[in-house]
């Protein structure tokens, strides 16, 4: 990893715990305070030195015990504090208040923070001379972020902007920012476009690179991260696990461009310290890959429904008409809900989402979660009962292929009868060959036809095996054989993977980001137990 100089906020983060948030006026007890070193520059610093960075910061802390307990947990993540001044005014602190729910509510004091100024950028220049990439946030003054930026690209710097907390910025701070990583909701406040769908995601990205943006990385929540080169041509939608990049499928765009993108992706991701790994590959993208040095194993085979040729005509499909009759008598109905939604809706399927999974746990990136905002995104199928209720839904999904093919990340059903499955997927495929789509893809089935051979790599055969083992937390080979009814158009999908790496390790963090919910695992996560302010 390179050098790295963050210039950002320190704050120490005071945490209490709450049954209910507290309403005007009133005095409630908590629980369980603790004190928790924090702000968004910190916390990247330590972030990047985590990860083997050679790293140094500019900031402030004021003259009391919170400012020496910063920078002494920095020095313990072997961040260079060198450069990290006292102010006479106190530390910036973040005031936490956490309910039962893991809602919080949050009071921010700058303190500090707010005295980084232009000259404590000259006076401590010597540690953007000696990195190699700047790293900002928005929790110091615009005026000195803006100098910053600009005494950092005179030196021929690599920069990245945390644009957080979200203010419109002026251009000629974006016009000097490399890397831009926003969330969903910063984008929109700092491009100006109002984000409902994910070709709004593009729109505002496109703004913000002929201002002057090199990349961008924006964040999805529960569905991982989305990446866009600055020709705004190829995307790459990724989860960070450790310090891995897991990309999922085949980047997304002009193949002309495929290996200039992946060659910049690459570089953004060492800038972090990240290796990426490339899950689900297609055919088309193995000569680029190979080309920079990435090995391969097959990890299964990807499964779409041919529209076109799809009938429900002849022996083959007898069961399907019989299941679907069976539904239709017991008076299902499936109709297309189009955003924007009520929040009554959205909550209506939350209710049916919670009693799907009873006591299971949600999976992360490559299967659907609910997730109000993401599902905001595209219409959604609802099947509904005889009295009117849903009882069911699924979230539609377009591939990015000129609309040629529709899918589905998310379904969700409960109290309905026997041959409902086939009952929403037929209709999602005529909704879809009515709407001019050519395919459905039905996803990927993993391990399909891999490591099954005697004569098969020993990669594959360990990868086969830990499938094997992986069953019983979610039902992959019963996914397959309902998905065989419909499909007819199978790909091989690849694992790709840097030469000297170790696979089984690999594969292990891979099956563990899957497997294991409710973690944050953005490129500016907190790295601390409270929630990043």
């Amino acid at each position: 990893m390179k050098n790295i100089c963050v210039i950002g906020s320190l704050n120490m983060d005071l945490v209490v715990n709450v049954d209910t948030m507290p309403k005007p006026g009133q005095t409630i007890i908590g629980s369980n305070f603790k004190e928790v070193p924090g702000g968004k520059g910190a916390n990247q610093a330590v972030a990047m030195a985590r990860l083997n960075g050679n790293v140094s910061m500019i900031g402030k802390v004021g003259e009391d015990g919170f400012g020496q307990t910063l920078i002494n947990s920095l020095k313990n993540d072997k961040v260079d504090t060198t450069y990290i001044q006292t102010s006479k005014g106190a530390t910036g602190v973040a005031l936490i208040t956490v309910d039962k729910n893991a809602q919080n509510s949050i009071v921010v004091s700058p303190g500090a923070n707010f005295e980084v100024k232009e000259d404590d950028i000259d006076n401590n220049i010597e540690a953007i001379k000696n990195s190699d990439i700047v790293v900002l946030q928005l929790e110091t003054p615009l005026n000195t972020i803006k100098y910053a930026l600009n005494k950092a690209k005179e030196l021929n710097k690599y920069t990245i902007l945390n644009p957080a907390p979200a203010v419109k910025l002026d251009d000629e701070i974006i016009k000097n920012v490399d890397l831009l990583t926003p969330n969903e909701t910063e984008l929109e406040i700092i491009s100006g476009v109002s984000i409902e769908t994910e070709e709004d995601i593009q729109k505002a990205a496109q703004i913000m690179i002929e201002k002057g943006v090199k990349e961008l990385i924006v964040t999805l929540g529960s569905k991982g991260s989305l990446y866009i080169n600055k020709e705004k041509d190829v995307f790459f939608q990724f989860e960070i696990y450790e310090d891995k990049l897991f990309v999922l499928g085949p980047p997304i765009g002009n193949k002309d461009n495929l290996l200039n993108a992946i060659d910049e992706f690459y570089n953004m991701a060492d800038s972090y310290g990240y290796t990426p790994i490339f899950c689900a590959v297609d055919n088309s993208t193995i000569p680029h890959l190979h080309s920079i040095g990435y090995h391969f194993i097959k990890v299964g085979e990807d499964s779409s429904v041919d529209l076109e040729n799809f009938t429900l005509e002849g022996r083959k499909m007898k069961s399907v008409r019989n299941a679907i009759s069976r539904v239709e008598k017991e008076g299902y109905s499936f109709e297309i809900v189009n955003p924007p939604f009520s929040d009554s809706f959205l909550d209506e399927l939350k209710s049916i989402s919670d009693k799907w999974l009873g006591n299971r746990k949600e999976l992360n990136f490559t299967v659907g979660k609910f997730d109000k905002k993401y599902l905001e995104y595209s219409p959604i199928a609802i099947i509904k009962n005889k009295e009117g209720e849903i009882k069911g839904f699924s979230n539609l999904m377009p591939m990015y292929d000129n609309n040629e093919t529709l899918s589905i990340d998310l379904m969700r059903f409960n109290d309905t009868c026997n041959g409902i499955m086939d009952f929403i997927f037929v209709n999602l495929f005529i909704y879809a060959k009515e709407n001019g789509y050519k395919k459905f893809n039905m996803g990927l089935a993993p391990l399909s036809n891999v490591g099954e051979s005697k004569h098969a790599f020993l990669n594959e055969r360990i990868a086969q095996q830990l499938y094997t083992h992986s069953k019983k937390i979610y039902s992959f080979e019963g996914l397959k054989r309902f998905k065989e009814k419909y499909c007819t158009l199978w790909e091989p999908r690849y694992f790709a993977y840097r030469k000297n790496s170790n696979i089984l390790g690999i594969i292990i963090s891979f099956l563990l980001m899957i497997y294991l919910p409710n973690k944050d695992k953005s490129i500016d996560s907190n790295i601390s137990s409270s929630k990043d302010v």
